[in-house]
């Protein structure tokens, strides 16, 4: 992510939450992040709010995944792959090393899929920082309940995104979702939940 501030100069950025827009006064009412009310007036008003991840009614879903909607979602998600990447480099015990760097996402719709590729790739290209890991022992895995990558862009696209998945040496499944995966943290893309092994 790109901060707003160095992509465009003369912006001040301010951080909070909106809680009430005067449109007549062209006007936004804002409680900024320690809990301090402030006002700021606009020309023209651009809302673009996070999304809320859905949880199905699956056991355990909550508990144990990672929702992606949000970017502060998504920069979680990216700090806890670099830190289990320090860790199982530290790591003699290849079993534990593989479980610390095996990583479920769930959802093979749009943002599964594309989360599950650039994480791939993000790992791959991080690999060389780390010379104790062997490039076998990172596993990204993608799982849905449909029987097809992407679906709703049909079949063609879909294996297209399939064979790209592949070349990341990403792997995919098509099973009931459960949540006594083999990872105790999942992304979720429903919008995707992932896990992460502990």
């Amino acid at each position: 992510m790109v901060p707003p501030s160095s992509s465009s100069p003369g912006v001040r950025v301010v951080v909070g939450h909106a809680d009430q827009v005067d449109l007549r006064q062209q006007r936004i009412h804002y409680i900024d992040r320690h809990g301090s009310p402030g006002d700021l007036s606009y020309d023209r008003l651009l809302l673009a709010p996070d999304s809320v991840t859905r949880l199905l009614n699956i056991t355990g879903l909550a508990e144990h995944t990672i929702g992606l909607k949000a970017a502060t979602e998504a920069l979680y998600l990216q700090d806890l792959v670099l830190q289990r990447l320090k860790e199982a480099n530290l790591r003699y015990d290849p079993v534990r090393r593989r479980a610390m760097l095996t990583f479920t996402v769930v959802g093979a719709g749009y943002a599964g899929v594309e989360l599950t590729a650039q994480m791939a790739r993000l790992t791959a290209h991080l690999l060389p920082l780390y010379p104790k890991l062997p490039s076998h022992d990172i596993h990204w895995l993608l799982v849905d309940v449909a029987d097809a990558v992407m679906p709703e862009l049909g079949r063609r696209l879909g294996e297209s995104a399939l064979t790209l998945l592949r070349r990341r040496n990403a792997t995919s499944g098509w099973a009931s979702v459960s949540p006594r995966s083999p990872t105790p943290r999942s992304p979720w893309p429903t919008g995707p939940r992932w896990t992460a092994a502990s």
